[in-house]
């Protein structure tokens, strides 16, 4: 029976796009994109297998937590293997062996309603123990040497990224504020339908609308964030909400008046072979709910000769 709301394509690509952002500069083009594709073929095939099997009683966030295991265990222990010189032949038969371990572990953590610190702790502790098993057994099969294994176990890529986020504590007040921001967002979004969800992230600039799904994609996300900065960013948005409103609905009410006569595809088909930048801002102007993060893009004299041209096409 396939989980409610969960997706296992777009999770897949939302943690793939976060790996291609913080992977290691030291490897390869060629190394990089090996790990960005195990990381998506293997949470694809993760949430696949949660999606299909019968006996599995797990809502999306359970299933979220599962694969962003595999997810990013899968991408630490990739470049540990890389960095240790194993051999590029065993790298898919480790990583095969250490995501079934997590699976299997991460299943149990959730269907226990295990504690999530200490399900991490589990995890990270399955993964230790299939990693060094699957080593193991390259060693039995001459592919790697036993007087190597200490070295091959001392990468940790997951220990060098903490010791370098230890190194440089601060994130600059731009990232700090847009961290709050698309995470801010993210969680109002989780309130509205559907509907209204996609909506608002098709009004929103392409890179905005795809930091703010990965942040949504993110288990117990309110957890992760200080709600009291979360709170602060939710009462200046409501705050500034009606002066922003006015603003943009001075500039857009009479295209959005249309839709009191005309459904929105009537609407945007009058101006569908028009300049992208046209048919963006009508899009803009048919949201229900305007943001403050999008630009009203023409003045009032140009928005008023693109209202009068969509009437005139428009029936009588």
């Amino acid at each position: 029976m396939t989980i409610s709301n969960f997706n296992p394509q777009e999770f897949g690509q939302s943690l793939a796009q976060q790996a291609q952002q913080v992977i290691p500069q030291d490897l390869t083009d060629e190394q990089k994109q090996y790990v960005v594709n195990k990381v998506y073929q293997f949470c694809i095939l993760a949430g696949n297998a949660l999606n299909q099997d019968p006996n599995i009683n797990f809502d999306a966030n359970q299933a979220s937590i599962i694969v962003q295991f595999i997810g990013e265990w899968t991408f630490h222990k990739s470049i540990d293997a890389i960095r240790a010189g194993v051999p590029q032949d065993c790298w898919d038969q480790i990583l095969q062996d250490v995501a079934f371990a997590i699976f299997e572990k991460a299943k149990n953590t959730q269907s226990a309603g295990i504690p999530q610190d200490q399900a991490i702790s589990m995890v990270e502790q399955e993964v230790a123990a299939s990693y060094e098993k699957s080593l193991r057994e390259l060693i039995k099969s001459g592919k790697i040497n036993e007087q190597d294994l200490t070295g091959v176990m001392a990468h940790s890529n997951i220990d060098q990224m903490a010791q370098s986020e230890q190194n440089n504590p601060q994130m600059s007040v731009d990232e700090e504020k847009k961290t709050i921001k698309y995470a801010s967002i993210a969680l109002l979004l989780k309130t509205l339908s559907d509907t209204k969800k996609d909506k608002i992230l098709s009004a929103l600039g392409s890179q905005e609308a795809e930091q703010i799904k990965m942040f949504m994609q993110i288990p117990d996300l309110e957890s992760k964030v200080d709600p009291a900065l979360i709170d602060q960013f939710l009462k200046d948005f409501k705050r500034n909400m009606s002066s922003i409103k006015r603003h943009i609905y001075s500039q857009s009410n009479n295209i959005m008046s249309l839709k009191e006569q005309f459904t929105e595809l009537e609407i945007k088909k009058v101006v569908q072979f028009e300049r992208k930048k046209i048919k963006d801002y009508v899009d803009y102007c048919l949201v229900d709910i305007p943001t403050a993060y999008i630009p009203v893009e023409f003045s009032s004299q140009v928005s008023s000769i693109i209202t009068n041209y969509i009437k005139s096409k428009l029936p009588a």
